[in-house]
């Protein structure tokens, strides 16, 4: 908050300027009606009123920010299966990786997610089941991944060691 200093009125020119030296008197002329104006403003309760407004709307502030938390989360999850929808049936990785490991430390359920012909590098699966997914037979069928990254999902129709 802001310290409110109730000011003292800056008396009449002659007894502002006594006392200084002649090449401050520019100086002193630009100085004085600033200071009646902080003088008036010091006594204007509708400011002090302000003051307080702007700090109650800090508080609002932070209460809101808590309270749409959830709206926040829900629109990270919206924007990840958003990529990893809008990346299906393509090669490379088309930004799935980030968008799945963020679904997966969130802990949301990957079922029905499609991954044929994707270059998921550096995915591995702790649980898997291959119900609900759309998938080649040799592409992990993962339904959470784990937080650390290290098996390669490839489009080559070989067998990963995981479901040997």
């Amino acid at each position: 908050m802001i310290l409110r200093i109730k000011h003292d009125p800056p008396g009449p020119w002659q007894s502002y300027c006594t006392g200084k030296p002649a090449w401050m008197k520019p100086l002193l002329a630009v100085e004085w009606p600033f200071a009646w104006l902080a003088y008036t403003l010091s006594r204007w309760s509708f400011l002090e009123v302000l003051e307080y407004l702007g700090s109650f709307s800090v508080l609002i502030a932070v209460i809101f920010y808590f309270r749409e938390s959830g709206d926040r989360l829900k629109q990270k999850h919206y924007q990840a299966w958003q990529v990893i929808n809008t990346a299906q049936h393509m090669g490379g990785s088309g930004g799935r990786i980030e968008a799945l490991s963020e679904l997966n430390a969130d802990g949301v359920p990957l079922v029905g997610v499609n991954l044929s012909k994707a270059f998921l590098q550096a995915v591995v699966a702790v649980s898997f089941s291959c119900k609900g997914f759309r998938s080649r037979p040799h592409v992990c069928c993962a339904a959470t991944l784990a937080k650390p990254m290290c098996a390669t999902v490839t489009s080559a129709p070989r067998i990963s060691p995981m479901h040997r």
